[in-house]
């Protein structure tokens, strides 16, 4: 099973990042394209944080089938789908 999952991993965690401001990162223009997945718990988990949002997302031509659950879509803005199915279903 896969699915694609992006989030921020803070530094009380015990994890070291140089040159990045966790607090504030600037994650987007993420573009995912001709993917396709047979089975997933779930397609997407895009968690970001309330100050600094990801932020255009594109999902174009992909095929996701026998997904369980929703996507989760924390702080996350322009997000779009075109041409995207799943479970047999055209999302829009």
């Amino acid at each position: 099973m896969a699915g694609i999952s992006l989030r921020y991993i803070s530094h009380d965690r015990g994890l070291e990042f140089e040159n990045c401001d966790l607090d504030s990162p600037n994650v987007g223009d993420i573009h995912l394209e001709n993917i396709t997945c047979q089975r997933s718990k779930v397609v997407l988990e895009l968690r970001g944080f309330e100050n600094a949002p990801i932020h255009d997302v594109i999902s174009r031509n992909c095929t996701f089938d026998h997904i369980e659950q929703a996507d989760i879509l924390d702080h996350v803005r322009r997000f779009q789908r075109i041409n995207v199915r799943e479970n047999g279903k055209l999302v829009v």
